[in-house]
Parts: structure tokens; C-alpha cells; sequence
């Protein structure tokens, strides 16, 4: 059965993309340059290394960002969902992308072709001043979690991850926030940039201070304001 994708004029995710500063016409234009997919779970968008080919805006469903290191660790980048834009630092640096894309869900996801983007900033200024702002926000973001893999403890960097996915995926409840990531705890500790040892040991000692709540891919948040006090 043929998917139904919102129009970008009209979509609700609009406001916080780079497209948040065109009129109807100018995303009535940017959507005419599109192509749509609708992806299962498990589909590899670009690996490491490749030459990007253009962009993804992804309309519904999550994809993973990840990377081997050459001695075989893994991390993972991030869990991009509706709403985010993948694939723009390597076209507009020309450089092979830094980390695989994979679908961890079905998903609905729009392409467009490097050429045709780069040609959309060309004739669009504010979406240039928009998309600089929008890395800016994503180079201070990887600053600051630079800043806490040197200094933090592993608490503190768990606390961190934590926050940041209150702030992406987190639902608010009468128990906490709910994180609806469904990760494993093996990739919970890859985004944290620790074992999994030691993330087993960071997640019982914020347990045992009642800040989190661990249950089968799931983990509850239960004070926040105290989550940030660990922070350096």
C-alpha cells in the first residue's frame, strides 16, 4: 500500500528543520526536488567512507549513526528521528560521511540529490542562515560532550547521555520521564563512550541514589534537576 507523505508546507516538523524560515512556496520548491521512500527496518542509507550523495530529511521512524573503530569498537553517533536531517555536513564539506546510517525502524524518509541542494542554498539565503545556526547548535553540543569524556567520571557521562535523551525522546509521566529509545544496554554504552561493564556499574549507582529506573529497553528518569547537578 502506497505511504501518504505530508506535504513539507504543511508539515508539522517543519518549524524546527532547516526549512523553518521559508514561505509556503519556498517548501512547496524544496519538496518538489524530493524523493520518497518508505524504508523497513535494517536498510543502510550510506556507509562510512562513502561519498555522500545527498541528503535525508526523515519524515517518520529513526535511523541509527555508527562507526567501527580500526580495532573493531563500535560507537554509536546518535539516533536521528522525524524532524532531522542526515547526511548535510558531508555534502557541504565534500568529505566521505564519518559515520554508516542505518533504519532501526520502518520509516518514511525524503532524498534529495547533492546537486539539487546545494543548488536550493544557492537561491535560498535563509535557509543558509538557518542550517549555520543549526550546525553551530550541533558543534556545541559535540564540544560539550568532548568536554565531559575528558573530565567526567563515568556518572557523570551517563548522566549526560541521559539528559540528552530526555530531551530527544523522553515522554513526561507521574513516575519521571520515560525514555522510548529501545536500546540495549550494549548501545547505551556505546553512545557513552564506555564499556559495558562500566556502564552496568554507572546505572547501578544512579539507581541506587533514585534518579534512574532500569527495566527491559527502557529507563525511566525519576529526578532530572539532580541528573544535571552531577554534570562538571
Amino acid at each position: 500500500m502506497r505511504r501518504k507523505f505530508n506535504s513539507c508546507s504543511t508539515c508539522s516538523l517543519r518549524a524546527g528543520t532547516i526549512l523553518s524560515g521559508l514561505d509556503n512556496s519556498g517548501a512547496l520548491e524544496f519538496e518538489g526536488m524530493l524523493h520518497r521512500f518508505v524504508y523497513p527496518k535494517g536498510v543502510v542509507l550510506f556507509l562510512k567512507g562513502e561519498e555522500p550523495r545527498g541528503i535525508y530529511c526523515i519524515c517518520s521512524g529513526r535511523v541509527k549513526l555508527s562507526a567501527h573503530s580500526p580495532d573493531g569498537k563500535s560507537l554509536t553517533a546518535g539516533y536521528p528521528s522525524a524532524g532531522s536531517v542526515i547526511g548535510i555536513r558531508g555534502v557541504l564539506s565534500g568529505q566521505p560521511h564519518d559515520f554508516t546510517a542505518r533504519t532501526v525502524e520502518e520509516s518514511q524518509l525524503s532524498f534529495m540529490d547533492k546537486e539539487d541542494f546545494l543548488a536550493f542554498l544557492r537561491r535560498n539565503g535563509n535557509v543558509c542562515l538557518r542550517l549555520a545556526e543549526s550546525l553551530g547548535e550541533e558543534l556545541s553540543k559535540a564540544y560539550g560532550d568532548l568536554r565531559n569524556a575528558a573530565l567526567a567520571g563515568s556518572e557523570e557521562r551517563l548522566a549526560s547521555l541521559l539528559l540528552r535523551l530526555c530531551d530527544d525522546f523522553g515522554e513526561p509521566t507521574p513516575e519521571g520521564i520515560v525514555i522510548k529509545l529501545g536500546v540495549s544496554q550494549d548501545e547505551m554504552a556505546e553512545m557513552a563512550g564506555m564499556s559495558r561493564r562500566t556502564l552496568t556499574r554507572a546505572l547501578t549507582r544512579l539507581k541506587s541514589m533514585n534518579l534512574i529506573k532500569c527495566g527491559r529497553r527502557i529507563t525511566i528518569v525519576r529526578d532530572k534537576t539532580a541528573l544535571q547537578n552531577l554534570l562538571p
